[in-house]
């Protein structure tokens, strides 16, 4: 995982309401697979860099200025916060400044958004999971990125109910991260129509 050449400080940023922070959250530690932590603008990973007086010309110049890629999570609960009404503010700026390429607006639900029109395209998440929209950030993220790859997100949760299921304990995702891509991963991706869920059913450390 190194970091783009680019000249912004971080490689994403999500904005989002609060009412989505469960599933942004993991969405934002799934990106940290195949980016930098670091490179992720995610509001409590930078809760003391935030706290400071004027934070909305702040926050926004973060978003503006030092971010590449600005993922929008739109909703009605969006739509109802000021913050959030600051950094889509932000996008329309950009937008005006014919730098679309740069946001990436995706939908939580059909509540009517300021600014979004019919003639603009976005992608509906709420039948996708979070490592298919993982996997959406990461291919628009290429596009700035003069190329570069990224592999797919490879811990993917699987379709439809499971029986039997086993809560993942939280140190396996730990090392998980630090596994980052393996041949055999990259060959298994690159075969058609597979679907494969690799997960630990039980984590004992070692001695």
């Amino acid at each position: 995982k190194k970091p783009l050449p680019s000249s912004h400080r971080f490689q994403i940023a999500l904005s989002f309401p609060g009412e989505s922070r469960a599933r942004v959250r993991r969405i934002a530690e799934n990106l940290t697979v195949s980016v930098p932590k670091e490179s992720i603008l995610y509001d409590s990973w930078l809760a003391s860099e935030l706290a400071r007086p004027n934070l909305d010309i702040y926050l926004t110049d973060l978003y503006r200025n030092d971010s590449l890629l600005l993922v929008f999570f739109l909703s009605g609960h969006y739509a109802q916060k000021e913050w959030c009404g600051l950094e889509w503010r932000v996008g329309r700026d950009l937008l005006k400044q014919k730098q679309e390429q740069r946001l990436m607006p995706l939908r939580l639900d059909d509540a009517e958004i300021q600014g979004l029109y019919s003639i603009d395209g976005y992608l509906d998440i709420r039948e996708l999971s979070d490592a298919q929209v993982t996997n959406a950030i990461l291919e628009r993220l290429a596009m700035l990125s003069d190329g570069q790859r990224f592999p797919p997100l490879t811990a993917t949760t699987p379709e439809g109910p499971v029986k039997n299921d086993i809560p993942d304990a939280p140190e396996y995702w730990n090392q998980r991260r630090l596994l980052g891509p393996t041949p055999i991963f990259t060959e298994i991706q690159q075969r058609p129509r597979w679907c494969i869920w690799v997960r630990a059913a039980e984590f004992k450390r070692a001695r």
